[in-house]
């Protein structure tokens, strides 16, 4: 498995805000939002997103509401301002990821057209044909970890 790659803490309290502006949620609630808004391709780990929740609260901009269930967060109006300041920050390197995001597009949509196929067709295979796409996943999985793996 390839390593993670480091997500900047301030793109982490972005998309906490982001979700977090949409209604108060709790923590798995943000995780999964996050993963939904980009197509399952990012999501931040519990270690990334809850010192990113505490650092917002201690510094007003979220609020933790408690109740007999479970802790929801809720944006504060100071941490719309917050989140406006990150947007600027964002827009500023925007130019530099456009082109990344546009590959990342395309990439999830072939990624997508593959999966289709793949289900569509997998219970008409033959044992021989089974073996051989099994061979052929084999393979790009390895090229991918190798594309994938340390620079």
């Amino acid at each position: 498995m390839p390593p993670r790659r480091k997500i900047p803490r301030d793109f982490v309290r972005m998309l906490i805000l982001e979700v977090l502006q949409g209604g108060p949620l709790h923590g798995y609630g943000i995780i999964q939002s996050i993963l939904r808004a980009h197509r399952g391709l990012y999501a931040p780990s519990p270690g990334a997103m809850y010192p990113a929740l505490r650092w917002l609260s201690r510094r007003g901009y979220i609020v933790l509401h408690r109740d007999t269930r479970r802790r929801t967060y809720r944006i504060t109006p100071a941490g719309r301002g917050f989140l406006e300041e990150l947007r600027d920050e964002a827009r500023l390197r925007r130019p530099a990821f456009s082109v990344i995001a546009s590959e990342q597009s395309a990439l999830l949509r072939e990624w997508e057209r593959t999966d289709h196929l793949l289900r569509a067709t997998l219970h008409l295979l033959t044992v021989a044909q089974a073996e051989g796409l099994l061979a052929s996943v084999a393979r790009l999985r390895h090229r991918l970890h190798g594309a994938l793996g340390p620079e």
